[in-house]
């Protein structure tokens, strides 16, 4: 009797041995994927006491991210180009700096198939004014080749992809004094993997003609937007040209009313049509809205809507998102908490609004480029005077699919001393000085 009662105890404390590991191995495994879900939100900001900014952000192929900005703490000139990269929460990894003694910044990056980034922008390093900058560099940012391009005047890159043949298409604008006003005209160039030259083509007629952002089109050829005062209705309007693989103009199309409308950023869209962001001073409520066009795949204007309140919207940039619908990101005055804060919209397949987040602190805070990430969220990055370390910093912004980033810890970095014509009392409004 007492055998089975020394087996039935030991049965009972094994059983309850076993049921206490599987609680602990369930828990353990609930405290994992809460882990997993708090590495989906965070900020970062990165710079000197000096000012730096992010133009740029792409999820890389090891799912961490690629920026590419300004840098002016350390580096050889006023302003030098900045290429960081950090992994999926948003540590650094390493960063690179590019330039000579004097002005050099970075408006794009993306990341090449050989796993090596592509960088485009401006310097002076080789002459002045300034000249369209072409950076290649490997997997862990050391330079393989640069290239710069020119036409005697002043130039300057905004925009540049790696084409199905390997080379790079850019696109950019070619500024010369005249008078009585300034002629700018929009200029694309196209290379070999190498960076050298293949061809090049100037467009747009008298006044200025601007081209913004360039991509390469599902039939091979190139779209790219930017604004016009030489063609359209208004004062400015958006600007869409379309061209054949030797950058040949097929079409061009304009868009806008009778005041200031300009093109920023241009996306193909599922259905073989685009998708172009910007601002607008014809439609919307107020001083400037942010201006949104999908269109068919021959230009035509399918649907527009315009987002902002009663004082100051603009939008760099947009992404088709897996849902079909689109994600914008810009800057807003019109809410937020600061002068200026990062405005992020969602919107459906329609252009209809599902949600709108602003983040930034009491001082000027501009978004700049938004990319969907891999795990349903989205990065975004721009410039901050909020927060940081100096008057202005790289910020890098992730959330999860509906915009937050408040996961219960979320602390920004402190906010700075404010420098300029707009103060931060701690704990007061923000307003101008």
């Amino acid at each position: 009797m007492k055998k089975i009662r020394l087996y039935l105890t030991i049965f009972v404390f094994l059983l309850l041995l076993n049921c206490i590991n599987s609680v602990g191995f369930q828990l353990k495994n609930i405290s994992d994927e809460e882990d997993i879900l708090n590495v989906k939100v965070w900020t970062k900001t990165f710079g000197g006491k000096s000012r730096d900014g992010c133009f740029s952000v792409q999820q890389t192929s090891d799912g961490g991210y690629i920026l590419t900005g300004y840098y002016s703490e350390y580096g050889s000139g006023d302003f030098d180009l900045w290429l960081v990269k950090i992994d999926s929460n948003g540590n650094k990894l390493w960063d690179k700096v590019f330039g000579g003694e004097d002005w050099d910044y970075a408006s794009d990056v993306k990341q090449t198939k050989d796993g090596g980034y592509i960088i485009t922008g401006k310097t002076r390093m080789y002459r002045y004014p300034e000249d369209v900058w072409l950076i290649k560099t490997d997997e862990n940012g050391n330079k393989e080749w640069d290239k710069a391009f020119d036409k005697g005047t002043y130039e300057y890159a905004f925009s540049v992809a790696q084409t199905n043949d390997g080379g790079y298409i850019l696109t950019g604008n070619i500024f010369s004094w005249g008078y009585p006003v300034a002629h700018i005209a929009s200029w694309l160039i196209k290379t070999d993997e190498n960076g050298n030259k293949i061809w090049e083509k100037i467009y747009g007629g008298d006044g200025d003609c601007s081209g913004k952002c360039v991509i390469q089109t599902q039939d091979l050829g190139y779209a790219f937007i930017g604004s016009t005062t030489f063609y359209g209705a208004g004062i400015r309007d958006f600007w869409l040209v379309k061209t054949d693989e030797n950058g040949n103009e097929l079409w061009n199309k304009t868009y806008g009313g009778e005041k200031y409308d300009v093109g920023d950023y241009i996306q193909q869209t599922t259905d073989g049509g685009f998708i172009i962001v910007g601002e607008t001073r014809s439609f919307g409520i107020q001083t400037s809205d942010i201006y949104l066009i999908k269109t068919d795949e021959n230009g035509n204007e399918i649907w527009t809507k315009t987002f902002g309140g009663d004082n100051y919207e603009e939008a760099h940039s947009i992404q088709q998102t897996t849902d079909g619908g689109f994600i914008i990101v810009g800057e807003t005055r019109s809410f937020g908490s600061g002068y200026f804060d990062f405005y992020l919209i969602k919107t459906d397949q329609n252009g209809n609004e599902e949600w709108s987040k602003t983040y930034g602190g009491c001082k000027f805070d501009q978004g700049w480029v938004v990319r969907q990430t891999s795990d349903g969220g989205y990065i975004f990055c721009g410039h901050t005077c909020s927060y940081g370390d100096g008057s202005d910093d790289m910020w890098i912004v992730k959330t999860d699919e509906n915009g937050n980033i408040d996961d219960g810890n979320f602390e920004p970095d402190k906010p700075v001393t404010p420098i300029g014509p707009y103060q931060c009392i701690v704990g007061s409004d923000c307003s101008p000085s």
